[in-house]
């Protein structure tokens, strides 16, 4: 994908997320792309201010994760594979993996499934 579109889905997402937010707080996202397949998108909810960044491809999915999070795949992360968009949530930070360049995983009807995704799964938390 390229840095533009990165960039678009990084603010569809937020605008989508918005929402969901208590007044005053924000987002900031961090993308992480991959050479060929999809990307890892981290992302903060804070009293800052709205922010995408797009960071220099990683090799795989699972090179992305291991390095940004390297507690979340034991063992050897090449043997693992990532289908669709599979999140993780680790303190006050959320991941979302995207296995996929396929365009309609970038567009606005992805960020708002991947927002409704996410807010479903912090219910599923807060009443689980």
């Amino acid at each position: 994908m390229k840095e533009k579109e990165l960039r678009r889905y990084g603010r569809r997402f937020i605008s989508a997320l918005y929402p969901y937010l208590k007044k005053n707080y924000s987002v900031e996202m961090d993308i992480y792309p991959t050479v060929s397949e999809g990307g890892v998108l981290e992302f903060n909810i804070n009293q800052k201010s709205n922010r995408v960044r797009v960071h220099e491809p990683f090799r795989t999915l699972s090179t992305a994760i291991s390095e940004l999070r390297p507690n979340f795949i034991q063992g050897n992360s090449d043997r693992v594979e990532f289908g669709g968009t599979n999140l993780f949530m680790d303190n006050n930070k959320v991941l979302v993996v995207k296995a996929d360049n396929e365009p309609s995983s970038w567009n606005n009807r992805a960020a708002a499934d991947d927002v409704r995704k996410i807010v479903a799964s912090f219910a599923e938390q807060k009443n689980g």
